[in-house]
């Protein structure tokens, strides 16, 4: 019969030994398609939205989303995942206040518990972003470099900033990287052609593609002036300042007085006004949708 006491200490190393290789097993780092873990782990159970301007070097404000991760190991800082684009950073609905975030409530519960903060960029001209813009223009570019040195600056940032998205996100990835700013650390760009006037978009073969580009127009002007049409799917941008501070943000739009799905013609607008809005946008109010402005 073995003794005991050699039985017990055996027992130990064996156990010790079992545990060690269970834990390589749990924490083996696998990156294949389609398979990835072992690298990060999910240890924030929530996280805290909130929004703020970022004035660009010629003045113009940006409207920025920010998602923190909370309720976790650290307070930070956090890498950053960045979405750069001329829709709404947020959406809200004024019938009920609701915020509609740019990514699901899932996508961005999922991200920030894996301790990544996520910030949405508005580009100017759109949405609560100030300014007018010329789409994939090298201002755009050059706003976009500097809001990543903006979030690198920030203390809930560890200075290393990541970017995602397809379409027009893609397009501002690539634009953003060109301009090489120091913490842009990698892109993600997908569904984007390198050329898109010749590619099937624009000038499909040569060819001008007027339904796009109607369409295209249609769809970016009632984001652009942030039309309200739920059945649509259609909503105003989340101001990005709750000014009177009563926690409700739809109180800070315009009201649509005679509910057309635009507050822009039930208010008197200054010439001041008028010369500030872009050609394109004043064609596509007073044309598209025969809203005339009355001049004080």
């Amino acid at each position: 019969m073995m003794n005991k006491k050699l039985i017990t200490p055996l027992a130990i190393v064996v156990l010790l030994i079992g545990l060690i290789i269970g834990s390589t097993q749990a924490t083996e780092k696998i990156s294949r398609p389609f398979e990835y873990s072992g690298y990060t782990f999910s240890g924030y159970n929530s996280f805290k939205r909130s929004s703020e301007y970022v004035s660009m070097y010629d003045g113009t404000k940006l409207a920025l989303e920010i998602y923190l991760p909370s309720d976790g190991p650290s307070n930070g800082p956090f890498p950053v995942i960045f979405a750069y684009h001329p829709y709404h950073s947020a959406h809200i609905d004024p019938a009920t206040g609701k915020i509609i975030t740019y990514f699901s409530q899932d996508a961005v519960a999922l991200l920030t518990s894996y301790g990544y903060a996520m910030v949405i960029g508005g580009m100017r001209g759109s949405g609560a972003s100030y300014g007018s813009r010329l789409d994939m223009s090298p201002q755009l570019a050059q706003d976009g470099k500097q809001l990543v040195e903006w979030i690198e600056a920030q203390s809930w940032c560890n200075g290393n900033v990541g970017m995602l998205g397809g379409s027009y996100e893609a397009w501002a990835q690539f634009a953003t990287a060109g301009e090489k700013p120091a913490a842009l650390k990698c892109i993600n760009p997908m569904e984007m052609y390198f050329d898109a006037f010749t590619s099937p978009l624009f000038y499909p073969g040569g060819i001008y593609n007027k339904a796009l580009s109607d369409q295209l127009g249609m769809v970016f002007g009632m984001r652009d002036q942030n039309f309200y049409m739920p059945a649509a799917g259609v909503f105003p941008a989340a101001p990005v300042i709750d000014e009177d501070g009563d926690s409700d943000l739809a109180d800070e739009i315009p009201i649509d007085l005679n509910k057309n799905g635009t507050f822009l013609d039930d208010y008197y607008y200054s010439e001041c006004f008028l010369t500030a809005l872009s050609a394109a946008n004043r064609f596509f109010l007073c044309d598209r949708y025969a809203i005339w402005f009355r001049l004080v």
